[in-house]
């Protein structure tokens, strides 16, 4: 109830998403490191030390709850990454104005979102939970098809949709 009150303007949803992707893509970076510095912050909080799997877990004890929890701020990302393109590049005056700005995008105000998708979705991998790449993937459709939807149409919109359909995919 507070979220869908808070979601009500477009400038408040997105602060919302904002802080989502933050906290997610913080304890996603803060797991990397764990796993690849090899050092168990978890013995830290509990008596008994983490026990030895492959798998990513960050702060979270189980790998699939920080499934579940990348993959929700992959998908807040993803859909910030997908409104800032949207606002930033210039999809229908031809492929050279379209790569320029979808480059200067993309290294430019876009960059945040891009990044913490990347981190994310390596984290999301890493944990190894099949039911938290699986729920990603569903999610990640959803959201094309969302997107698809509310931005149908005719002309330039239209074009823009459909283009804009086949980034996530290339992305997954």
């Amino acid at each position: 109830l507070l979220s869908f009150e808070l979601a009500r303007s477009s400038e408040r949803a997105r602060i919302l998403l904002s802080a989502i992707v933050v906290i997610a893509a913080a304890h996603a970076a803060l797991g990397l490191a764990m796993f690849y510095f090899d050092v168990d912050l978890q013995s830290w909080l509990m008596p008994d030390p983490r026990p030895v799997s492959g798998r990513l877990a960050s702060p979270f004890i189980n790998p699939n709850h920080l499934a579940t929890f990348t993959g929700l701020g992959a998908l807040c990302a993803l859909g910030l990454l997908m409104e800032g393109l949207t606002r930033n590049v210039v999809w229908d005056r031809g492929r050279k104005i379209m790569v320029r700005t979808l480059l200067q995008a993309l290294t430019g105000s876009v960059a945040m979102w891009f990044a913490a998708t990347a981190v994310l979705l390596s984290a999301l991998l890493l944990t190894q939970s099949r039911g938290g790449v699986v729920a990603f993937l569903v999610g990640a459709i959803a959201l094309v098809a969302a997107l698809a939807l509310g931005r149908g149409g005719s002309g330039a919109s239209g074009a823009i949709s459909r283009r804009l359909t086949f980034v996530p995919m290339i992305v997954v």
